[in-house]
């Protein structure tokens, strides 16, 4: 129950995926989208570009961060340590 709640409140404080536009080298169009935080995962950013881009795919043509840590390794699930930054930059197609 504990766990649930700290759950819980680390979703709600750690919020959403979020989507900026952004440029790629050529001058084409991508999306850049945050998942960083203790409460989202490299997952999150994942399901929010097929979300953003729904019923076309993507294409992944950047990631940047570290490796979510191995469940068994998290506490109350949630990773200890440094804050971790995800970014995963998409082209539609």
């Amino acid at each position: 129950m504990i766990r649930l709640i700290v759950l819980t409140t680390l979703l709600t404080i750690g919020g959403c995926a979020t989507v900026n536009k952004t440029t790629t080298k050529d001058g084409g169009e991508a999306l850049s989208i945050d998942c960083s935080g203790q409460a989202l995962k490299w997952q999150h950013c994942y399901e929010k570009a097929t979300q953003v881009c729904a019923g076309s795919g993507y294409e992944t043509i950047g990631k940047k961060g570290r490796p979510d840590t191995d469940p068994a390794d998290r506490l109350l699930g949630v990773e200890p340590g440094k804050f971790a930054n995800r970014n995963l930059v998409v082209i539609c197609k």
